[in-house]
């Protein structure tokens, strides 16, 4: 084998254990991200467009803070990555992405994907209407007399 071929195969070998890396550290930290916010199991966070752009493998501003922070969820906590005024754990415990500026608490963005609150067997547990919550006719509620 020539020493231009060794080369090329020794690059060609460099360069696929890069991607093999890089394709391995989306599952990786995916997984430690819902470790470290049980919360958002689930959820719309803890996927890809968590600290991905729409178009990955580009990063958010959320997720070139943890890259930044060498993938240290604590020493971003406190940072606010979109600059939309919440910190990156207020709009975690609130689902809303920490690297998106249009999605922050309180935004018709977040409130129109977030998904209801749920117990531990998956039950809904948005208020729902009950008898003691709607409100009748008198008329209804009358209970005749008995003479």
């Amino acid at each position: 084998m020539s020493s231009v071929n060794r080369r090329t195969a020794a690059a060609t070998l460099v360069v696929m254990m890069v991607l093999a890396v890089a394709a391995e550290a989306t599952p990786r930290i995916q997984g430690l991200f819902r470790a470290k916010y049980p919360k958002t199991q689930g959820s719309r966070l803890g996927k890809c467009n968590t600290c991905h752009t729409m178009k990955p493998p580009v990063l958010n501003p959320y997720g070139m803070d943890l890259k930044a922070a060498h993938s240290k969820f604590d020493a971003i906590e406190a940072k606010d990555s979109d600059k939309d005024g919440a910190i990156n754990i207020i709009e975690i415990k609130a689902l809303t992405f920490p690297g998106d500026p249009k999605d922050k608490p309180g935004s018709a963005l977040a409130d129109s994907t977030r998904k209801p609150p749920r117990d531990s067997t998956g039950v809904d547990t948005t208020v729902k209407a009950t008898p003691d919550t709607i409100a009748a006719p008198d008329s209804i509620l009358k209970i005749p007399h008995e003479r």
